[in-house]
């Protein structure tokens, strides 16, 4: 199990606490050396505006320690030795996959649900139809790339965009009840990874009032109903799943 740990420099940011320091300058920090779970979260954190603070060393520090065991044990006793001590101390359990995958309607019904914030930090989200409509408009200003390419897709995806993420992850036989699924940024949940929110100290903040943040879905209905851009079959996409999410809470677009 591999762990997130960064530290950022400045007295403006505490070493605990929430992943995003609340209050603090919306400027670029001085970010250094990280570790992480997928290669995604490195080149997005490695070019954030914000600072991220996650330590979950210890967990590191012991598979460490058990793998120079398993080492120290092949070396005096040979590989049956070494293989005991990972059945025993290291096992490793194969699951079955579960779908993770969600349609834009589903998605954006979590999305209202919470609020359009955050869950992990208590931030705003933008709607991703309002972020891709953006994109389609100002391709050069606000660029997108389906890979998520740091190279050509803005940064501001990483922080506004709103995924899915699990409380409980299904690697850790979290389930897909809604009760389980909450709305977080695609910065967040890449950090999360296969962690507790618990084991990375963080706190789930109550989720928000679409009446009063909607994630600009309003309006990006607005600009797309009377446009030709409802061709384009992402912006379709999330055009069907905002028309219907506005009608059940009564908001309009």
């Amino acid at each position: 199990m591999l762990a997130i740990a960064a530290l950022v420099s400045g007295p403006r940011y505490p070493v605990a606490g929430s992943l995003f320091a609340e209050g603090a300058q919306r400027t670029r920090p001085t970010i250094h050396p990280i570790t992480l779970n997928c290669r995604r979260s490195l080149r997005c954190l490695a070019t954030r505006k914000v600072p991220i603070m996650i330590s979950y060393l210890p967990v590191v520090d012991n598979t460490v320690s058990i793998l120079r065991d398993v080492c120290d044990a092949i070396s005096r006793e040979g590989l049956d030795a070494g293989a005991a001590i990972l059945r025993s101390k290291l096992p490793f359990e194969a699951r079955p996959p579960k779908s993770r995958k969600y349609t834009p309607t589903q998605c954006t019904r979590i999305f209202f649900r919470d609020g359009f914030l955050d869950r992990y930090s208590g931030a705003k989200l933008v709607f991703p139809g309002t972020l891709r409509l953006l994109s389609k408009r100002f391709s050069r200003e606000f660029p997108y790339h389906r890979n998520w390419r740091m190279d050509a897709c803005h940064w501001a995806y990483y922080e506004l965009f709103p995924t899915v993420d699990h409380k409980v992850p299904i690697t850790r036989d979290g389930t897909n009840d809604e009760e389980n699924l909450v709305t977080t940024s695609q910065l967040h949940n890449s950090a999360k990874a296969h962690f507790l929110i618990e084991e990375l100290g963080w706190t789930l903040h109550p989720p928000g009032n679409p009446q009063e943040w909607d994630g600009l879905t309003s309006w990006f209905v607005s600009q797309v109903q009377h446009d030709e851009l409802q061709s384009d079959k992402p912006i379709a996409q999330w055009y069907r799943a905002a028309k219907s999410s506005l009608k059940k809470y009564h908001l309009s677009g």
